[in-house]
């Protein structure tokens, strides 16, 4: 018996599967695949718009102001190109958010209509979706020193963008660069981003990515790659910029300032 039900022979499974993805899929599903599924054509597309809407769900869940933002025409468009072409992997439907907005940033460079802020709202959407649900395991976050790491939430991300996306006006996003942490709160689990300077963005991403041995090798890093002299003025955002990491949650209140 094949998995369809039919009488006739089985089929390598490999080959099966690949059947059924396209038929899910393709911009159109084929009639031969159809009918290698088992000859139950009706099913097999009313298991593909189920398929299919149960993935859209999921995407204007995650990606609402995006679709607000880019119009339902070109959200199909973006959508139908994506399973067409990319079609998720994943286990997981969670995942398919980053996923879509991944190819939905670069697929709607190409679509003239597209408000230009588009691309930056999806990025900035789908990072908070996966911040979100990012699997975090519990630990104790080593004290803020100087001579020590920064020890970092592992639920953030930095995200640079070209529209202030992050502001949710009334009116359209104004053109303006801004890096943003992304985090998820470890006493809420409220998603919530904070605004960077340069020079922060390049300290806590050094930070996070443990690329240097201590904190005031981190500092001094990040001042060099950003331009910055280590003065006084440095010091102090340093000093707002822990106090807000740590009144986050996002690291340790400090146990030694110094050195």
């Amino acid at each position: 018996m094949t998995p369809g039900g039919t009488d006739t022979p089985c089929w390598d499974l490999g080959d099966y599967e690949r059947t059924f993805l396209r038929v899910c899929f393709d911009a159109a599903p084929a009639e031969p695949d159809l009918e290698r599924l088992g000859g139950l054509r009706d099913r097999w597309l009313l298991y593909r718009r189920m398929v299919r809407a149960r993935l859209r769900e999921m995407l204007e869940k995650g990606l609402p102001r995006t679709l607000e933002a880019v119009g339902n025409a070109a959200w199909q468009r973006a959508v139908d190109a994506w399973l067409a072409r990319r079609p998720p992997r994943t286990r997981f439907i969670r995942e398919v958010v980053p996923d879509f907005a991944a190819f939905a940033a670069t697929h709607w460079r190409e679509e003239p209509a597209i408000a230009p802020f588009g691309p930056d709202l999806t990025r900035y959407e789908a990072t908070r979706w996966e911040v979100g649900y990012r699997d975090v395991a519990p630990r104790r976050l080593a004290a803020v020193a100087f001579d020590a790491p920064l020890d970092v939430y592992d639920a953030c991300e930095s995200l640079e963008l070209q529209w202030a996306v992050h502001e949710e006006l009334e009116t359209a996003p104004v053109r303006r660069v801004v890096t943003l942490c992304v985090y998820r709160s470890p006493a809420t689990d409220r998603v919530g981003w904070i605004a960077l300077s340069p020079f922060g963005a390049a300290l806590l991403d050094r930070a996070r990515r443990r690329l240097d041995p201590t904190l005031a090798d981190s500092v001094r890093r990040a001042a060099e790659l950003t331009g910055r002299p280590v003065d006084a003025a440095l010091v102090t955002e340093v000093g707002g910029l822990l106090a807000m990491l740590v009144e986050r949650g996002l690291v340790a209140g400090p146990e030694v300032l110094g050195a």
